[in-house]
């Protein structure tokens, strides 16, 4: 096989991979989520309203609904277990919405089933409500954030799915918040398996050593913002904001779009390929 036969599929991906976006424009007039209101939006107005936003009874470190917010006195200062038992390396973390439901099928249709336009729905919410919740985080809330670094793919994930979903998400956000975003100063250096497909313990052992902050200068001394579209466990997150502190950075706080409801497992059975309802 030559090189250039070898190198095909690729090569049409990559040029196919614009027209994605083109066809859903040109030819979208429905929501393509419930496919049936009529929208100018990838998800439609009644899609989007059924999108659980998170309330104060978060856990004040990982910002997981682990609790009833009748269970506890004072839900702003609340720690979960897990995050008192195994400290974690980032300093907060924050998320929007329930990661079940309409919100659940958004992004699974985004990652996986190519709507690659539903960004157009998701980055816009995510950028305008995330500060809020940061700046209601107390006094360790990340509004003063100097960079902003999404969760890298490893560069085999990349060329298979074309885009990450996180650099996405962060460049909504850097443009709300007037807060650049560093895209290669954190590296995926070996390629995992999908967290999804795991339980907690395998997910944390999944990710060890697989990150490596590859422009040191960048983050040391810096109050860094780090991004992803799901906070299942947090093994992604603690990784990522382990090597970043090992580097210098002065404060992780980590932002996502989605986490997993009251007395989630951990395990989750979303795969490359999943139906999702449309």
């Amino acid at each position: 096989m030559t090189p250039s036969t070898r190198n095909r599929p690729s090569i049409s991906r990559a040029i196919a991979a614009p027209f994605h976006g083109l066809f859903e424009l040109v030819f979208r007039s429905s929501c393509l989520l419930c496919g049936k209101s009529p929208s100018s939006s990838p998800v439609c107005p009644e899609c989007a309203s059924l999108f659980q936003r998170l309330g104060e009874a978060c856990c004040a470190k990982c910002g997981r609904p682990t609790f009833e917010p009748s269970a506890v006195e004072d839900v702003r200062c609340f720690v979960c277990e897990t995050c008192l038992k195994e400290r974690p390396h980032f300093d907060q973390a924050f998320s929007i919405f329930l990661y079940e439901g309409a919100i659940r099928n958004a992004i699974l249709a985004f990652k996986y089933q190519r709507r690659f336009s539903i960004k157009d729905s998701l980055g816009p919410l995510f950028a305008s409500n995330l500060p809020d919740r940061l700046r209601n985080g107390g006094p360790g809330n990340a509004l003063g954030a100097e960079l902003i670094i999404p969760v890298p793919l490893h560069v085999s994930r990349l060329r298979e799915r074309e885009f990450n979903q996180s650099a996405i998400l962060a460049n909504y956000l850097s443009k709300a918040i007037n807060v650049p975003v560093q895209y290669e100063v954190l590296a995926r250096i070996r390629a995992t398996e999908f967290q999804s497909t795991l339980a907690r313990a395998k997910r944390i052992a999944n990710v060890k050593g697989a990150f490596k902050v590859t422009q040191r200068r960048v983050v040391e001394g810096a109050n860094v913002l780090l991004v992803d579209d799901i906070f299942t466990c947090g093994a992604t997150a603690n990784e990522c904001a382990k090597v970043l502190k090992k580097a210098g950075a002065k404060s992780v706080v980590v932002g996502t779009l989605a986490t997993p409801p009251l007395g989630h497992s951990g395990d989750d059975s979303d795969t490359e390929g999943e139906d999702v309802p449309l």
